[in-house]
Parts: C-alpha cells; structure tokens; sequence
C-alpha cells in the first residue's frame, strides 16, 4: 500500500482570521482533486483566486456541491 501524496500550496498561506472548519464543525474536509488535493478545505478557502475560480465553474457545483457550499460560506465570510 503506497502512501498518499499530499500537495503543498505554491506560496505560503496568509494567517487565518477565521477558525479553521474542523475546530468549527469537528469535521475534516479534504479536497479530493486539483492544486489542493489532500489538503485541508481552508487551504482553498484561503486562496481567494483559486477559491473564487472554483465557484465559478458549472462543473464543480454539479458534481462536487457540499465542497461549493462551503467556498460559498468562505466568500460569504470574506472581509472586503
């Protein structure tokens, strides 16, 4: 059994003014595909650009709707 592999975002992430989702819901949400996979939901919700890319992708809300509704809260939740 081979072990996964876990990317690391390109540039550090910015401080978290918010708490993470998993002290919120005591869930943890993993991205399944793409630049984040095996990382943690908030690495994207830190990610205005990416974040922001996502939501406005039919694809992804069709086929990946849980994940769409929590980077809508995260953009909800976003100052300025």
């Amino acid at each position: 059994m081979s072990m996964p592999v876990v990317l690391k975002p390109r540039r550090p992430l910015k401080p978290k003014s918010r708490p993470v989702l998993e002290e919120v819901y005591g869930v943890s949400v993993v991205m399944p595909f793409g630049k984040y996979e095996g990382c943690s939901i908030d690495a994207v919700c830190n990610d205005v650009f990416y974040r922001r890319w996502l939501l406005g992708e039919d694809w992804f809300e069709e086929k990946f709707s849980d994940l769409y509704d929590i980077l809508q809260h995260c953009e909800s939740e976003a100052p300025g």
